[in-house]
Parts: C-alpha cells; sequence; structure tokens
C-alpha cells in the first residue's frame, strides 16, 4: 500500500550540521526537511534561501523529502519575493566557502595552541618532578 504524499514549493530557512533543513512550504507551516537519496547521491547542494520541492507524508506532517531544487534565476535571485540568503549567488556561496574554511583554520590552530600549551605543562610538570627526585636523592647520598 502506497501513502499518500503532497508534493509543495518550499524554500530553505536554515540548515542543520546533519543535512537536515528548516523548509517553509508556501502555506507558511515551517517543516523538517531532509535530503532524498539521489540528491544526496549526485551531491546536490542546498543552502538557506534556496527554493526547493518537498513531499510532506500525510502521516508526519511535521517532516519531509525534499526531492528537487529549483535553479536560480539571473544573478541568484528567486522568483519571489522571500527572504534569501545572502550566500545565494555564486559569489555568495564561494565567500560562504572561503569562510569555512577560515574557521576551520581558525579551529585547527586554536586547537593546536592547546595541544601545545598542554604538552609543554606536562612536560614542565614532568621536569619538576625529575628535579624533586633529584634533590631528595641528593639529600640521602648527603646523610651517609
Amino acid at each position: 500500500m502506497k501513502e499518500n504524499k503532497k508534493i509543495h514549493e518550499a524554500l530553505v530557512i536554515a540548515s542543520f550540521p546533519n543535512a537536515m533543513f528548516d523548509v517553509r512550504l508556501e502555506n507558511g507551516n515551517v517543516v523538517l526537511g531532509y535530503i532524498s537519496g539521489p540528491m544526496r547521491r549526485n551531491c546536490i547542494m542546498i543552502l538557506p534561501g534556496d527554493k526547493v520541492k518537498i513531499e510532506v507524508s500525510s502521516y508526519d506532517p511535521t517532516k519531509g523529502r525534499i526531492i528537487f531544487r529549483f535553479p536560480k534565476t539571473k544573478k541568484g535571485k528567486t522568483d519571489s519575493n522571500e527572504e534569501v540568503s545572502r550566500y545565494d549567488s555564486p559569489k555568495g556561496r564561494r565567500l560562504l566557502r572561503l569562510q569555512r574554511t577560515r574557521a576551520k583554520r581558525e579551529r585547527a590552530e586554536r586547537e593546536g595552541k592547546e595541544e601545545r600549551e598542554w604538552q609543554e605543562e606536562r612536560e614542565w610538570e614532568a621536569e619538576r618532578e625529575w628535579e624533586a627526585e633529584r634533590d631528595s636523592k641528593d639529600k640521602r647520598d648527603s646523610k651517609d
């Protein structure tokens, strides 16, 4: 038995790290959308501001499967006057990629600094312990 699904046109509002999106349907409802298998296999990127086709099950109207991303019109503008992400144009997508790589690099540098500081602290503690051991041995040797 095939389940009843309704297909809607929608606008992607927000993206989450696990390839899920908040999508606003044409009737104003916000639905949690996930990418369909063929779109995932073909590496079709979806960003906030993209216009998509989503199928929503009648059993769970809060979730839907994104089955199609509409192509952009000239200069990255959509047909409607709905809210559009500033990363909607090709130049904006490059900017987004650049910001992500910059953030990754900064995070790696921060983590690297923390790792180096942690290693230096461990080395310093080991050196202190070694000096304390040496001093205690010297004291024992001087008593004999």
